[in-house]
């Protein structure tokens, strides 16, 4: 891979793309081709349908799978119904959809069959609480991102169906709970019905 590879492809953008062993580099290579095929192909078609690119590029390196960080939106062209919108892309792309009140934010955020997480990013302490309380979704952050623990359950509400990942919570995931009952003394206190 050359270094001057990349200049071309990020020349003006402030997420640096590169190798991945350069310790400068903010965004690696997609995984394999199939997968930057179909990052690409999101990208293309959130235009097609209207979207706008604030940022990034609908190209690749010519020879890797590097992708520029991209943002599809525009006040008044991205939809909650296009495919870049809808679709876990598992890429470099954000599809921006601009919301007025706060209830119009939470109908597009649970407007999905997904839910494995949601951030928001705000001053207020209050707030977010609320609205994580109200979004379907695994997992919550709050002016900060991909925050994980070992310790803490992460998991989806919708379609991904991995159920709950680490946290005690995983371990109910191979637990089938059975209640037993015996009589052990000659004359129970209680024959029949709850104790």
């Amino acid at each position: 891979m050359k270094r001057g590879l990349f200049g071309a492809l990020n020349s003006n953008q402030k997420i640096k793309v590169g190798a991945p062993l350069d310790d400068a580099t903010e965004a690696g290579p997609i995984n394999n081709r199939t997968q930057c095929n179909h990052i690409m192909k999101m990208i293309v078609s959130g235009v097609q349908a209207g979207a706008t690119r604030a940022s990034g590029s609908a190209e690749r390196a010519p020879d890797g799978y590097f992708i520029s960080p991209t943002v599809s939106s525009n006040v008044t062209n991205v939809t909650n119904e296009m495919d870049v919108a809808r679709t876990e892309i598992f890429g470099p792309v954000v599809a921006a959809i601009p919301f007025d009140t706060g209830q119009e934010a939470l109908n597009i955020a649970n407007d999905t069959g997904f839910g494995l997480a949601g951030a928001v990013w705000t001053n207020d302490v209050g707030r977010p609480h609320r609205v994580a309380g109200q979004v379907n979704a695994g997992t919550f952050w709050v002016s900060v991102y991909k925050t994980i623990n070992v310790a803490s359950p992460f998991g989806d509400d919708g379609l991904i169906g991995c159920g709950r990942l680490s946290g005690i919570e995983a371990l109910y995931e191979y637990t089938q709970t059975k209640s037993v009952w015996a009589k052990t003394a000659r004359e129970p206190a209680t024959t029949f019905g709850n104790l």
